[in-house]
Formats: C-alpha cells, structure tokens, sequence
C-alpha cells in the first residue's frame, strides 16, 4: 500500500512538473534542485562526482561562508558542499537554536559535522576544524547562569538532539552591575474561577510592566544605565493566534502601549474596518450593513436606538432611504453626497486623505490604544490605494473590488510593521524573536499545551523513515495502528519535543537582564504537585522530558531543584534535593485572590490618605450657600409665549 502511493505522489510530481515546464513557471525548490542537478552527478555504482561546472565555479570562491547553518536541509548542505574546494567552507551555527524544522530544516546535519569535526589546530594538518563559540555578549551572568541550569537538567542528546555539557555551557562575557533582582523570575497566576485564564494572565503582566516602570529601576544601554521604559520589555509567546488579539487588547485597556508583531490580516484591523466600511457606503450607499457600520463608527456615533427609530418613523426598503428623510441624519447625508462628488474626480489615494483630513480620522485613531500602530495601518492602507491607482483614477468600484478579490482569495497583507524606536511593549512569537535582545523578556502563557495534532493524523511521515499508516479492518470495521504507525509516531514525539526544547532555549537566551515566565492555573498547587512526580531520586530523565507538552512545566520542573525554590517544594509530597552547583537567585511567587486583595487594601491605605488643607477647602465649597436663593424660581430668559401664558395663568 505504502509502495503505490509513493508511486503515486512521484508521477504526480513527474506530471506537475511537466505542466510548469509548459508554463515556464518554476518554484524556488524546483530552481534550488535544477542547481544542485548541474553541479554533481551520480554514476551506475552510486558514487557522486562534481561537473565541470561545479569545478570551474569552486574555483572563483575563496571562501564561502554560511551563518545559521543549523537550519539548512540535505539539498542546501549538497549545493554548498559542490561550490566549495572542501576546505574553505566556513560553518557557523547553534544546534540548540534550531527551530526550523517546519520548514523542513535538518539541524542534525550540523551536528554530525560538529561531532566529527577535530578542535581547531593552527598548526594540524586536517582540513576540518571546530572553534567552539561559547562565550555570551548580550546577558548578565544571572541568565547564563539560569540557562545552564534549566538545561543541564532538561536537555540530552536522547531529548534535544543536544548534550547540554561543558561544551554547550554559556559562558559569560558582558559586564553589568550588580544588582538586587533576580535576573530568573516565575510568576504563578492562580486564575479564579469565573475568570478567562488569558485575560487575567495578561492583566497580571500588565500590571507587573506598569509596577517595573513606575519603580525607576535601572537597564544597561549601551555603556550607560537609564531608568526603564516599556520598550526594554519584550512578551514573549508560543503562538500568535488566539493569544496575540487578547493580550493587545488587555493593555490597550490598561494604557500600555504596544508594539505587537502580528500577522493579523491589516483589513481585520479596526482602525482599517471602518475606513473601508465608509469606502463601501460612498460607492454604494443602499449597501445596509456598510451604512449601518459607518454610522455606528466613530465618525458619527449613532446608537443602535437612534437607527431602530430612524427606521421605525420612516419605514423604507433600505436604511439610506430611511435616514435620507430624517433630520437627525442631515449631516450623514451631505458628508456622503460630497464624498461621491470626490470619488468622482479623485484617486482613491486622494479621497482617502481628503475624508481623513475633513474628519481628523488620525486624531480620533490617536486617542485610543496601542495608537501608533492604528496610524501605521491607516498610511498602509492609503500606501495599498496609491499603488493601485498608480498614478491614475481607476475608481472606488475597481478598488473595492480589488480588496474583496485579495479577501476572498486568502492573501493575507500583513499589519505595518511598527517602528523600533517606539516607547512600547514588544509583543511578539518566539520565533519572531529569533537573533533580537530585550532587557527583559516575558514568557506568556506559558501553561498552554503544545500543538501535537501531527501526532494524531492518519499518516505519520519522516523524511528519514518513510510513512506509517493506519489500517483499516472491514471485518471489524475499524482503524488500528501499525508496527510502522507507532514506531514513526514515537520519533516524530521525540523530534516535536526536541525542538520544542530549542525554542525554549531561543527565548531564554533573548533576555539581556531578567526572564520573567508567567504561569497561569486554576490550581497551582495541583499543577506543581503533577509535575513534581517526573523527577525520581532529585534527578529528570529523559522519559520524563518526553512526556511534557508546556514550556511551563519545564520551568516548574527545574525550579523545583533550585535553591530558591522552596515555596514549589512545599506543595509537593515527594523529598526533592535542590541542585548546589547552581548559587544564582531566582525569585518564585504565587499570585492569588487573597494577595492581590491585600496589596489593593495596602495601597489605598497608602494612596488615599488625605492632608487637612485640601479636605476643609472640599468642605467648604460643599457647604457653600448662595446668597439670593429666593430667586431660584426664576428662569434667566423668558419667552413671549411664556409671559403671555403667565399673565392668562394669572
């Protein structure tokens, strides 16, 4: 069965790729290979031999240098291997930085080389050499110290694809001063009950940045300290979708600003929703539900009550009629009559700032949250309307067309990219991270669960072992594993939490100062209690490595064998030994109900209390009693109808 479906996908592949070379369309992959097809050849017995091409073109390089190579693929390693003369290939790479393995990339290729390459002598004679770069320029020894140590415990050549030794150490090389905060934080959020973990995490991390840069502590730039500010803090998360929206949202309603590298769709963008529901009512007025959008915006406000009545009093087919012979709409109507006179004559680039202009869109944008990237979006938007029109009036129709085709059509335009030098939280996927740094690095969510659908599918694929598949027994009538299935299943399970060890190791090792996680639970003392039971006799095994599917599990597991990890230990029924070849602070707290409760009764104790001055200046005004109250029942004007009325009343 496996036998013919791979025939099958290779005279697929034999017809598509025929049906590109009738189109002339090729893909990078289909270049990549045309490439490494000129450069080497393979003989009846197996043996690969250069082309003279690959010869001549060795030739012309001196050197050939490649970074990142723990994220190359068998085909990138070939290409680079027949361009070079095989001693001037030079290979630098991190195998515990490798993340990449969706995008098919192999990091054991780069660590088989390391493996068999000699330590570098100047004088020897080999033509394969390592220099091992081990020496960190960006984190305080705090960070190096707590990545040693999570490592060292979690991270083995039989889970990781790595022996966490000497060799792999961080070593410390940056200079900082000293300083009284732990530079490893842990957060245990204890959700109540009739709360969204989520949102209540995420207002706890809010609360924690706004305490930081309210406090005046202090961070390293460049070789001066200045008081931090909320562009030195980076959140770090696991995944964008679902999570990213919320968090956003939560600091928007706290006042922090945010810099949030999402690839949210940019016309899913409030701030671009409304520009282009008020595009959509200009062209086609009778349209209901861009009209009721655009009137319900914050262009003009109207409440749901207010267009029921519009409705009611003046009963139409469409809501435009409706509002047309109403007086409370006069000002809709004009603005739209004058805006279709501007569509007419104007570029959809030129009617977009022409209305942003008349309504102060950008101030409006301004005043909400997370108001930089509101206005980065609307100039990307006008950038889109530009490039469409290039130049020319091609109409509103053609345009609003042209939005619905890329809607419909799936293609995702990306939100702008907001600029570095904004003062606000960075909100970003670890692997968006990837080669940045920040002062101090957040660790959201840390408690969700991995994505482990592929080891569920009914197919399990390995580049290196082929395909395992479910059987189905018609007698029974239904599917059971194979030997193949299950074996397959296991490797993939070893390489998903391998790699997820590497992207844990990425967000760590992004933090110059502190690397706070934030852990969430409806009851932490259970979740410590279930994660203390993989660590037998104060060690963790591999096996029980494999069996962790969440970042924070990972990190509750090895503070349970910090030194300062006693409040973990007291949770759990098992005797845990802290591990004393690691001396550096790490600070653990719980955040609870009861906590919080006591920190808000001490701080309105604290910002409440009132001075004697202030407190008789409000009495008095209070107490204040106007002179002349008889003539209170006067009115200030009178009509005539009013004093005709008076005088009849009389």
């Amino acid at each position: 069965l496996i036998k013919l479906l791979v025939d099958i996908v290779k005279q697929f592949n034999m017809r598509v790729l025929e049906e590109k070379k009738s189109l002339n369309a090729y893909t990078f992959s289909d270049i990549e290979h045309f490439a490494i097809n000129l450069l080497f050849s393979i003989d009846d017995d197996g043996i690969v031999e250069k082309t003279e091409l690959a010869k001549e073109m060795s030739n012309n390089f001196e050197q050939i240098l490649v970074d990142e190579y723990q994220d190359t693929n068998s085909a990138q390693d070939r290409l680079f291997a027949e361009l070079s003369n095989g001693r001037n290939r030079f290979m630098v790479g991190d195998m515990k930085q490798s993340i990449y393995r969706f995008r098919l990339a192999m990091p054991q290729i780069f660590n088989e080389k390391k493996d068999k390459y000699l330590p570098y002598d100047k004088a020897g004679t080999g033509s394969r050499y390592k220099i091992n770069l081990d020496t960190n320029f960006r984190s305080r020894q705090g960070i190096c110290d707590y990545v040693n140590f999570v490592f060292s415990h979690i991270m083995s050549r039989e889970v990781g694809e790595v022996s966490y030794d000497e060799n792999e150490r961080l070593n410390c090389g940056c200079k900082y001063n000293d300083s009284y905060i732990p530079c490893a934080q842990l957060k245990l959020v204890e959700t109540p009950e009739d709360e969204d973990k989520d949102e209540y995490e995420s207002r706890q991390i809010g609360k924690y940045i706004l305490d930081k840069v309210k406090s005046g502590e202090s961070v390293k730039d460049g070789d001066a300290y200045r008081k931090i500010r909320f562009s030195d803090f980076a959140v770090l998360l696991r995944t964008a979708k679902n999570r990213m929206p919320v968090i956003v949202k939560v600091f928007n309603e706290m006042g922090i600003p945010v810099v949030a590298n999402n690839k949210v769709n940019l016309f899913e963008n409030n701030e671009v929703v409304i520009l282009l529901n008020l595009l959509k009512t200009i062209d086609n007025p009778i349209s209901d539900i861009s009209l009721l959008a655009t009137l319900m915006s914050v262009f003009y406000g109207y409440s749901p009550d207010a267009l029921a009545k519009a409705k009611i009093d003046y009963p139409s087919k469409n809501l435009y009629s409706s509002i047309s012979k109403s007086p409370d709409f006069s000002r809709v109507i004009d603005d739209l009559k004058r805006y279709r006179e501007y569509a007419s004559s104007m570029s959809v680039e030129n009617l977009l700032r022409q209305i942003i202009g008349e309504t102060s869109y950008l101030s409006v944008i301004s005043a909400m949250g997370n108001h930089e990237q509101r206005v980065m979006n609307v100039m990307k938007f006008i950038d889109i309307a530009k490039q469409f029109d290039n130049g020319e009036n091609v109409g509103l129709t053609a345009f609003l067309r042209y939005i619905n085709a890329v809607k419909d059509g799936g293609y995702n335009i990306d939100c702008a990219s907001a600029e570095s030098s904004v003062n606000a939280v960075n909100i970003m996927t670890i692997h968006q991270s990837k080669g940045l740094e920040f002062p101090v690095c957040i660790l959201a969510f840390s408690s969700h669960e991995y994505n482990t659908n592929d080891l569920k599918a009914q197919i399990q694929y390995n580049s290196k072992y082929a395909l395992g598949l479910k059987v189905y027994n018609d007698e029974m009538m239904y599917r059971y594993d194979t030997v193949q299935y299950n074996a397959l299943k296991n490797i993939n399970k070893y390489e998903m939490i391998s790699e997820n060890l590497r992207v844990l190791y990425v967000a760590i090792t992004r933090a110059k100062e502190q690397f706070v996680t934030f852990y969430s639970d409806k009851n932490i003392k259970s979740a410590v209690k279930s994660v203390s039971k993989k660590i037998v006799n104060s060690n963790i095994s591999p096996f029980s490595v494999l069996d962790i599917i969440k970042d924070g599990d990972f990190i509750l597991l090895t503070s349970l064998l910090h030194k300062d990890g006693g409040i973990l230990r007291e949770m759990c029924e098992n005797e845990i030994d802290t591990d004393l070849n690691y001396d550096f602070d790490m600070s653990i707290d719980v955040i609870s109900q009861d906590n919080i409760d006591t920190q808000q009764e001490e701080k309105t104790d604290e910002e409440f209390s009132y001075n004697d001055n202030l407190l008789n200046e409000i009495k008095d005004k209070l107490s204040f009693t106007y002179d002349r109250l008889s003539l209170k029942d006067y009115a200030s004007k009178r009509t005539a109808s009013s004093l005709d009325n008076a005088e009849q009343n009389y």
